[in-house]
């Protein structure tokens, strides 16, 4: 396989030497001719660039004090409004093998657009056919820039979706006024059922990947897609599953793209298919936006709302649990940032471990704390999952910092104002939680409030109730009391007096432990009783001064 000749001569103008040596070098090793093609692009795209800012006319009044000498009026080629990695990078990607119809795809933008499968690239392309135009290809990205397939379920849909997700290295986007890392997933949910999708094999360019026959057909003997993506294959037949027939389709590209020539189990240990049961998966918020967490065999992946995360299980430090309510609870996630690498290929616990410590692919997306710590923190979790986040944790080997002083100190802190991470929803919530104990407080304090107002007076009931002295009044002697049609007499006057003794040898009995009710209506008696008895005497005096008055008459008539 050669290298384009117009490529060789833009990117090495002055010394054909060496444009000489390198296209031998492709002819000789043609496994390397992919890179090759992209970095002489590369250096391309560069001397344009160059030039293109060296011939920039004078701006604002500078163009006035040095006018432009050139006289050439033909108009310059306006550049490339592709996007991505395809404006960096002009090799030509050759005939397409397979190619989608438009889905909608969520990253790296909201749009229908297509999937096309190349000999040894991958494009996102406005239009699919056989050919692409170079206008057509939005995004592009040699296969072995594809480090990562997921396929997950897709939850925000009625019917039931699975979302394919690709995880290209940043390199492959790094370049061209594209969006890098933001540019370097792509996520694209497809319906289980396989309505409205459709694969289009271009049946002359198949013998170009080595293929003799479409991958999509099976034969009557039952036979597989090229390689099983598990094990035990989940698709050992006809599939109508667009995940499952992209799986296997991806997974023979990269098997033939790759440049180390490994084994199938390598190829295998980039893809990650949906199984059945799903892997788990629940809800959990991201600061204030709202995603899902599956809990994958070699990671964690947030999905679908931006940023789109896939933290590695190898490149995981710790995992911290905090914050534990009655309905929800937050986990931090920190990642390794060394850079040391393991030898031994597995741990323990069975899973990949060839590259030990984050790359730059684990950390887009982890903010820098102010200790230097790279870590991400998760909200509003159910606590019906926190066994399942446990067992996760478990399995993978990670580090438990659930109980480490900086999470209980989070715990601790006042929940006023906006917090950050998961805090901006989980401070809300902390409030919510100290509401609802504020409502028992509020509603301890009405309880209280309705045995009585204050102090005082429950003291005062309370000496009423106890009082074993006090003896309330039959119901004749109140009558008696409220009489107003009462006469007094001689008669009464002898039982208003007896009365009247009777109730001092009660208050002398009764004593200053009587109650502050009954000391009162005994007061008010004794008053009312009082007066009667002074009417009474008056009566009597005045009917004994009558009298002494008619003797006198008596005894001035005798004289």
């Amino acid at each position: 396989m050669s290298l384009p000749q117009h490529l060789l001569t833009g990117a090495i103008p002055d010394d054909q030497d060496l444009a000489t040596a390198v296209q031998a070098i492709t002819k000789t090793h043609p496994d390397i001719t992919p890179t090759i093609t992209r970095l002489l692009a590369y250096i391309q795209a560069k001397h344009t660039n160059s030039a293109t800012a060296s011939t920039k006319p004078p701006q604002g009044i500078a163009q006035f004090f040095k006018p432009a000498t050139s006289t050439n009026t033909t108009p310059t080629k306006a550049p490339s409004k592709i996007t991505g990695a395809a404006s960096a990078v002009d090799a030509p990607i050759g005939p397409a093998i397979y190619s989608t119809n438009p889905v909608s795809f969520l990253h790296p933008i909201r749009k229908k657009i297509a999937l096309s499968l190349h000999k040894s690239h991958i494009a996102l392309v406005t239009t699919p056919s056989a050919n692409p135009s170079p206008t057509d290809v939005v995004f592009k990205a040699p296969y072995e820039a594809l480090y990562r397939v997921v396929a997950v379920p897709f939850l925000e849909r009625a019917t039931k979706n699975t979302a394919l997700i690709l995880f290209f290295r940043h390199s492959a986007f790094a370049s061209g006024g594209g969006g890098g890392g933001k540019d370097a997933i792509w996520a694209v949910p497809l319906p289980d059922d396989g309505k409205d999708f459709s694969l289009q094999a271009y049946a002359p360019n198949l013998g170009l990947i080595g293929l003799s026959q479409d991958l999509r057909i099976t034969t009557t003997k039952g036979q597989s897609p090229p390689l099983a993506f598990v094990n035990p294959p989940a698709v050992t037949g006809p599939t109508k599953r667009p995940d499952h027939i992209l799986l296997s389709i991806l997974s023979y590209f990269l098997q033939h793209n790759d440049t180390n020539k490994t084994s199938n189990s390598s190829v295998m240990d980039r893809i990650i298919p949906n199984p059945t049961p799903a892997y788990p998966h629940f809800s959990a918020h991201l600061k204030s936006n709202q995603g899902t967490i599956y809990l994958l065999p070699t990671g964690i992946l947030f999905a679908f709302r931006k940023p789109v995360l896939f933290l590695r299980a190898a490149a995981i430090e710790a995992v911290g649990i905090h914050a534990v309510l009655s309905r929800t609870f937050d986990f931090e996630i920190v990642m390794d940032t060394t850079t040391s690498s393991s030898t031994s290929g597995e741990n323990s616990n069975g899973k990949d471990e060839s590259v030990r410590g984050a790359t730059v692919e684990d950390l887009e997306g982890v903010p820098e704390s102010k200790d230097g710590r790279r870590a991400i923190a998760f909200g509003m979790v159910d606590t019906k999952e926190f066994a399942r986040m446990e067992e996760w944790i478990k399995k993978a080997g990670i580090r438990d910092r659930s109980m480490s002083e900086d999470l209980k100190a989070k715990d601790k802190a006042p929940t006023t104002g906006a917090g950050t991470g998961a805090g901006g929803v989980g401070k809300k919530r902390e409030r919510a939680a100290d509401g609802e104990e504020e409502e028992e407080g509020a509603e301890g304090v009405v309880q209280k409030a309705a045995k009585g107002d204050d102090g005082g007076d429950m003291d005062d009931d309370d000496d009423d109730e106890d009082d074993d002295d006090f003896a309330p009044e039959s119901d004749d002697e109140l009558m008696e009391e409220y009489d107003s049609n009462a006469e007094g007499s001689d008669s009464d006057g002898g039982e208003v007096v007896e009365e009247v003794q009777r109730e001092r040898k009660g208050d002398d009995k009764k004593g200053k432990g009587s109650g502050g009710a009954a000391r009162k209506v005994g007061g008010e008696k004794k008053t009312r009783k009082s007066h009667k008895e002074e009417e009474d005497v008056d009566l009597d005096e005045e009917s004994l001064g009558e009298y002494s008055d008619e003797d006198d008459e008596d005894e001035d008539e005798e004289d």
